[in-house]
């Protein structure tokens, strides 16, 4: 295992360890960091799901399930966030598509 490797590893763990007893910022900056080493990370893009909220937590869940199609996890999130307000989730991602904007995953 290399030193990235391990390091990704704890900070997934010290991340995921974050999100229980509720210290939400913590967890946010552990997996920002998991991410920026491994941006294919199906576990810290599903965890940083359960910290994110709006758009931001739909562009986590969408991420898990692009890297990959058969992970079930995200789907409840995703069938909460677009069953009422997939209306205005989709509006609201056509004007940044209009604008030029993409979506971002700021602290």
């Amino acid at each position: 295992m290399g030193v990235e490797e391990s390091r990704v590893k704890i900070l997934l763990r010290e991340g995921i360890a974050a999100v229980r007893p509720g210290t939400v910022e913590q967890a946010q900056r552990s997996l920002s960091q998991v991410l920026d080493l491994d941006a294919d990370s199906e576990r810290a893009w599903l965890w940083m799901g359960a910290v994110r909220h709006g758009e931001d937590r739909l562009e986590c869940l969408e991420s898990v399930l692009a890297i990959n199609p058969f992970n079930e996890h995200p789907r409840p999130g995703l069938d909460a966030l677009l069953g009422d307000g997939r209306g205005r989730i989709a509006r609201k991602r056509s004007s940044q598509a209009k604008a030029g904007r993409g979506t971002s995953l700021a602290l």
